[in-house]
């Protein structure tokens, strides 16, 4: 994990022009994420129970971004408001299923993300960025048994690699869409009776689409 982290920044101040001189922009943003989790997996002495976590989550979330555009490099603050992702699951003693569980997973990011951008014609730009920032996780567990529903929440750094196609309608106007792969770190699941923890690996697969404005 430190090491991506670290690749990531030296991938920032690569592909990134100084900036701050630039144009400020504003960008309104919406993304169809698949969310993927791991199957939930309990700490020492509980790990043999797991929870098998079903399909993965498409969930669709606004965003906004503020930013500055160089010219051919751009930086941005970024915050997403991930709208809550549904999970079924079963509960496993061993290998012996258990009882059936619902997973909800609610997440807040905030990323500065940097961009690189190559001018094609007058009207389209390509663009390749890496971001970034940190993950606001809220979980909820329920396992439909009376006193059995744990939540929990937590902060994770988080990392983003994207690329895609910006349309330039005038000098001002853009539309930007993209394709994003976003690492959200570890879930906390719960801390159940002061003993009993676990938590899940956050990845998401991402189309962002951005109206975007430079002033």
């Amino acid at each position: 994990m430190k090491k991506i982290i670290l690749i990531t920044v030296a991938t920032m101040f690569l592909i990134v022009t100084p900036v701050m001189a630039g144009s400020p922009y504003i960008s309104l943003k919406g993304s169809i994420a698949d969310v993927d989790v791991d199957n939930i997996s309990f700490a020492p002495p509980f790990d043999p129970f797991s929870v098998d976590i079903g399909s993965s989550e498409i969930i669709k979330s606004p965003g906004l971004a503020i930013g500055y555009d160089g010219g051919n490099g751009r930086i941005e603050l970024e915050y997403f408001n991930r709208k809550t992702a549904k999970y079924d699951g079963i509960c496993y003693l061993f290998s012996s299923p258990g009882p059936a569980t619902e997973f909800s997973l609610d997440t807040d990011t905030f990323f500065i993300n940097f961009y690189h951008d190559f001018k094609t014609t007058d009207k389209l730009e390509l663009y390749i960025g890496v971001g970034l920032g940190i993950a606001k996780h809220n979980t909820d567990l329920d396992f439909f048994v009376p006193g059995f529903n744990f939540s929990d929440s937590n902060t994770e750094i988080a990392y983003n690699y994207q690329c895609g196609m910006a349309f330039l309608f005038t000098d001002n106007l853009a539309f930007d869409l993209g394709f994003r792969y976003a690492d959200l770190g570890s879930a906390d699941v719960g801390d159940f009776l002061g003993v009993i923890q676990a938590d899940v690996d956050v990845k998401s697969k991402e189309i962002i689409l951005a109206l975007r404005y430079t002033f």
